[in-house]
């Protein structure tokens, strides 16, 4: 079957693979620009493509790398096809890019995800696969100038459903379309704005580094607090003790009851309307969450 999209002879996972990767949208990068990726924002895409901090985490790829020669191995032994991953490359815009996880001699495109066993069974029952898989795959279609795929979701336990997904050329040409904003932005310098998911970097602020300091050393004394307690109330023999400037006193509470159980109210609710039980909606609040970050591990690769 005739395609349009150029073959890259680059071995996933190699560092000319993420070099390449890196320097161009690849499949999760696409629904990152549309804005359906659960993961990251453009904001941060660009930012982590300056920097190189996009490259997939080498235990999240290894994993996902096994799992997805399970799958590939599996379908084609269930379908008779012979499906094997190939890197692609838009033949008129060189930035666009896929890293396919299998690919057939006639066409088809085998897209591999390891998900949860609820995802697995939403998209048994409903036919239709995360929103952003299918911007992923969507974007590949473009990029290779095919019109079928599968998309495979494994729970790593055993069990694993295949989906049939098509061509859609009009969201195709609208996903593009953002995909060449971004990339103009991007050769320009131009940082997409900061959205609702976005952090404002103060590294430097005073403030913050005073209040890092100052939870760090609360998150410890909580801690500490926390295994004395449980060890001083292990001995307490009556419900108040008192001594060392505490009392101690020990209360039981009944248990909240849980009005939305109740079968005779899951029945009314269930004929109200989201919008009337809106109006007797509580006002917002609105409230500060201050914890300690990590290097993020959770990017997805394509």
């Amino acid at each position: 079957m005739a395609f349009h999209g150029i073959v890259v002879s680059f071995e996933q996972g190699s560092v000319e693979w993420k070099e390449w990767r890196r320097n161009g949208i690849g499949s999760s990068d696409a629904s990152v620009i549309e804005g359906s990726s659960p993961y990251k924002t453009p904001r941060q895409l660009f930012i982590d493509k300056q920097s190189g901090a996009d490259e997939p985490v080498k235990f999240i790829f290894d994993r996902g790398h096994r799992l997805e020669v399970v799958i590939r191995d599996q379908f084609n032994a269930s379908t008779g096809m012979d499906m094997q991953p190939v890197c692609f490359q838009h033949p008129e815009h060189a930035h666009l890019r896929a890293s396919l996880d299998g690919f057939s001699s006639d066409g088809v495109i085998l897209e591999a995800k390891h998900v949860g066993k609820t995802v697995l069974q939403e998209v048994q029952q409903s036919g239709i696969i995360p929103a952003h898989h299918y911007v992923q795959m969507q974007h590949q279609f473009g990029v290779v100038g095919v019109e079928t795929g599968y998309w495979v979701g494994h729970d790593g336990q055993g069990s694993s459903h295949s989906q049939k997904v098509v061509a859609d050329r009009d969201f195709i040409a609208r996903l593009f379309a953002k995909e060449h904003t971004f990339w103009n932005a991007y050769l320009s310098g131009e940082l997409p704005a900061l959205s609702a998911m976005d952090a404002l970097m103060l590294e430097d602020n005073p403030l913050l580094q005073k209040l890092a300091a100052a939870k760090s050393a609360y998150d410890a004394a909580s801690k500490h607090y926390a295994s004395a307690r449980l060890a001083a109330t292990a001995v307490c023999t009556h419900n108040r003790v008192q001594g060392s400037g505490l009392l101690l006193s020990q209360t039981t509470r009944l248990g909240q009851l849980d009005i939305a159980t109740i079968p005779e109210v899951q029945a009314v609710l269930s004929k109200l309307s989201p919008e009337y039980l809106a109006t007797f909606r509580k006002p917002d609040s609105t409230s500060w969450t201050v914890k300690a970050i990590a290097k993020d591990t959770s990017d997805e690769t394509e």
